[in-house]
């Protein structure tokens, strides 16, 4: 019996393994070469390019332990001396494994350069920084150097990334293109998206009725300049352009994550950290922030938390991938709503209120931001004064005209008046776990346990400044 043969029983599907907290592959029977020989049968799949802590089989199977052994010596052959007769049938293997499976298999052989499309990365490779390390640590950072900004006219403190801040930026980069082309198996299935259940979330505060100006006079002086036939014309031809891109709808539907944190975490932990350390941190680093950027922040926020060390105050001094617009203005706002507990209030932040309400699966809330203000009223970029409630008003009414809740039609208008491909909230997720997989050597499996437990960075393709340096645009 060949070995390929052999290894169809990795096909059958998995099943949460509770004593490890980890998922196991499960089946009616063992091959026989797993039976009789598995220390055999351990170093022919690590020829194949999988690693010892992937090949499948329970804990408290005997045998495990012992294909795992044999594992380790068939794997740093195999993938030490890059055999490259062994990529194809090593390809062919990791797509047996099917979707499922394939997390583990195809995603780890991608990364050890055993299929196309990804510089091979083994453990001696010379990359330009420890895989390792960059599991639990941020790349190191350097004193910053001095800039001048052009359009303000005057010099300021600007990042500049390490050498090993670089390295790890290049394989972000690398890893980034090939995901784009497709060659990847995203962890959670954006396709089955859901939201989280707002039922489990007590949110007081409604942004519809409390973000507006004390006066009358005032209300209607707002409501003129925002609900006008322009305006309403604009929103509605922006949502008929985003309902033609099927990933443009439920951009907040994050339900998958949500039972993440809680098979880890239980239930009652599980669903508070989810909000804690999702939705309200997501919403305290959104100013000025793409989704990838912001999701990054956030995560900085609860590993810094979890190592109980404080929030670099310059902008400067925070480490790769974590910057762009307002970042420490941002960071600064973690530290108010997250580690001072302040938390966020409907008549103080409304908007970054929505936006966490949002993710807890509310829907019947609309978030105003900077792109749906182009099309309220192009010029200003935030409701103007207290007049958050003005604006949400004039997306609910049209919310209302077409059907929907004021949360679906604001996320399917943000990416017709964007202008650019849908690509729901989970899915910038699903990309940040494959990116760091390939950069520490993990699974997305692994990657992703990290995360929840605010033990990890995340990484992502961030631009290279000029000169290795990172502008400040806090300034």
């Amino acid at each position: 019996m060949g070995l390929l043969e052999d290894l169809e029983f990795l096909k059958k599907q998995r099943k949460p393994n509770l004593l490890a907290n980890t998922r196991q592959l499960q089946g009616p029977a063992e091959p026989y070469l797993r039976q009789q020989y598995p220390e055999v049968y351990g170093a022919l799949g690590g020829l194949l390019g999988m690693a010892p802590d992937e090949m499948a089989g329970s804990v408290l199977d005997p045998n495990t332990a012992r294909v795992r052994s044999g594992a380790q010596i068939g794997f740093p052959v195999g993938t030490a001396t890059q055999m490259l007769p062994m990529a194809r049938p090593a390809q062919a293997a990791a797509k047996a494994l099917g979707p499922t499976a394939g997390r583990m298999g195809e995603g780890y052989l991608q990364r050890q350069g055993l299929m196309p499309g990804v510089v091979p990365a083994s453990k001696n490779a010379n990359v330009g920084f420890d895989p390792i390390k960059m599991r639990t640590e941020y790349p190191d950072r350097l004193p910053p150097v001095l800039a001048f900004d052009k359009v303000k006219q005057k010099e300021y403190l600007a990042k500049q990334l390490s050498p090993e801040a670089k390295a790890v930026q290049k394989a972000s980069t690398v890893a980034q293109k090939d995901i784009e082309k497709g060659n990847y198996t995203p962890y959670f299935d954006v396709s089955k998206r859901f939201f989280a259940d707002p039922q489990k979330y007590n949110l007081q505060g409604e942004t519809l009725t409390q973000a507006l100006p004390a006066k009358a006079e005032t209300i209607a002086k707002y409501k003129a300049m925002y609900d006008t036939p322009q305006s309403r014309k604009k929103l509605s031809e922006a949502y008929e352009a985003g309902k033609l891109d099927p990933n443009a709808e439920n951009w907040y539907a994050m339900g998958q994550l949500e039972e993440e944190y809680i098979k880890r975490l239980g239930a009652k932990k599980g669903s508070q950290r989810f909000k804690d350390d999702f939705a309200d941190a997501m919403a305290a680093t959104t100013g000025g922030a793409d989704p990838t950027s912001n999701f990054l922040m956030a995560n900085y926020g609860n590993y810094l938390r979890e190592q109980a060390t404080a929030i670099p105050k310059n902008a400067y001094d925070l480490p790769y991938p974590i910057g762009g617009r307002f970042a420490s203005g941002n960071m600064a706002m973690y530290d108010k709503v997250i580690n001072k507990g302040v938390g966020l209030k409907a008549t103080e932040q409304p908007k970054r209120f929505d936006f966490s309400a949002n993710f807890l699966g509310d829907m019947n809330r609309a978030t105003i931001d900077e792109q749906m203000m182009s099309g309220i009223y192009p010029g200003l970029k935030a409701p103007a004064g207290d007049s958050y409630g003005v604006a949400e008003q004039v997306v609910n009414d049209l919310a209302a005209a077409y059907g929907v809740k004021p949360g679906n039609f604001q996320d399917v208008t943000w990416k017709g008046l964007k202008g650019v491909p849908g690509m729901p909230m989970i899915e910038h997720i699903n990309q940040s776990i494959e990116r760091t997989a390939r950069i520490t050597r993990q699974t997305p499996e692994e990657v992703l346990d990290a995360f929840i437990r605010r033990r990890a960075p995340m990484y992502s393709a961030a631009p290279l400044g000029l000169l290795g340096f990172m502008p400040e645009e806090d300034q």
